[in-house]
């Protein structure tokens, strides 16, 4: 769910009212942590706090709260950080007789997706644009008080229930893209000096884009860069088989623009 650096969150979620302002923040500070293929993750409370904009207290209370209504699970083991299991929203349960459920004191729903910064959450209305006021900053300290949640949860139609459609079901996973297989062609060229066996270049069209991304991560740290480059230079074979961005890469001793500069 997320993407980019953002968190996708379905505006009839955001528009519902089902959860609170810190709920709805805590949550997305699990779903920014969230690995798409196990749909688990395990950040400490001071970080979810941290994320959440929360006191560590009022994250422990919430999280507490999100497994009662079943958008998470939590395994806890003795000395070892709480894994969570985050469900993705997928939609309020839809009326016997065929008419999708309208949460209550929102309108049309729209079928777009909201993107949400999870350094974001405390800023945001019920539609996603950007409210502008000024606020007292916060007490390191200080708690929440338990009544600004129990008001919130007041104001609440009273036909709102925690009834809602989250589904543990993880994402599938997808292929190895295109851009990949050729960025990991070409590294493979800079640290090897020839192209890869069509062997290995078929294990890696076998690959998630997950796993590329691993690999990728890893040979970039052992390449060697800059001076201590000794990949194929202009002229060879092996430096015509790179693709027009590896040759450009190859040119600059696999130093970045920015840094070339």
């Amino acid at each position: 769910m997320g993407d980019g650096g953002f968190v996708r969150l379905p505006y009839e979620l955001i528009d519902s009212g089902r959860l609170t302002n810190s709920e709805m923040c805590v949550y997305i500070s699990l779903l920014r942590h969230r690995d798409h293929h196990t749909g688990r993750c395990w950040p400490s409370y001071a970080t979810i706090a941290q994320e959440a904009r929360v006191t560590r207290r009022t994250a422990i209370s919430v999280i507490k709260r999100l497994e009662e209504v079943g958008i998470i699970r939590i395994f806890a083991e003795h000395n070892k950080p709480n894994v969570y299991e985050v469900a993705l929203f997928d939609g309020f349960p839809t009326d016997p007789e065929g008419g999708e459920t309208i949460a209550p004191g929102s309108e049309m729903v729209s079928p777009r997706s909201e993107m949400i910064s999870p350094e974001g959450c405390n800023g945001f209305t019920s539609g996603g644009e950007k409210e502008h006021h000024e606020q007292e900053p916060l007490n390191k300290n200080q708690e929440l008080a338990p009544s600004n949640e129990k008001h919130e949860r007041a104001l609440r139609s009273d036909d709102t229930s925690d009834e809602h459609n989250f589904s543990f079901d993880t994402e599938p996973e997808k292929p190895i893209s295109p851009k990949q297989f050729t960025y990991m062609t070409d590294l493979y060229i800079h640290i090897m000096g020839s192209t890869p066996p069509a062997a290995q270049a078929a294990q890696w069209r076998e690959f998630t884009q997950a796993q590329a991304d691993a690999h990728i991560k890893a040979w970039n740290q052992r390449v060697p860069r800059g001076d201590e480059y000794a990949g194929p230079e202009y002229g060879e074979d092996a430096y015509n088989r790179l693709s027009a961005n590896g040759q450009d890469a190859a040119d600059r001793g696999l130093i970045p623009d920015w840094r070339s500069a």
